[in-house]
């Protein structure tokens, strides 16, 4: 994207850091940050000065349809944008598609959920998993660090 910013910074802006789940017992939602809703990604994307759209899988939402996904999906990455996924490889913790194959049937990218030394994912009857889909929008002036 040719737009360096620090790890600790968006972990910051995101509350990545400061963010820590306990339960009684084992609970996948401990790293997560999903389920406390969209106001994190929201304050991420404005500090990094670029608009975003959400889309959660809602089978009310045409948006959400597979097709509509896809359409998204594969114009994002044509523009050089990749997209957050969650859900295409393994639980619905995000991960990132940079790429496509058989015009967005198969999906390519990395998730803390594939063996990375073997590359990207590839993963086909994405859709299924998916739960969501976050994509950068126009860049626009990010607010002043202090």
């Amino acid at each position: 994207l040719n737009d360096p910013v620090e790890y600790h910074f968006v972990s910051a802006v995101s509350g990545c850091a400061f963010k820590l789940f306990w339960c009684l017992t084992w609970c996948p939602s401990n790293n997560s940050m999903g389920i406390i809703g969209g106001e994190h990604i929201r304050r991420t994307f404005w500090a990094l000065g670029y608009e975003h759209e959400f889309i959660g899988k809602d089978e009310d939402d045409p948006r959400a349809s597979e097709d509509a996904f896809r359409r998204k999906i594969v114009d994002s990455v044509n523009r050089g944008q990749p997209v957050i996924a969650g859900g295409i490889v393994g639980p619905p913790d995000p991960g990132v598609v940079a790429g496509y194959d058989r015009k967005g049937n198969v999906l390519l990218g990395r998730s803390y959920f594939h063996d990375g030394s073997k590359g990207y994912f590839q993963k086909s009857d994405w859709y299924k998993g998916c739960s969501a889909i976050i994509l950068m929008g126009a860049k626009h002036q990010a607010p002043r660090r202090h």
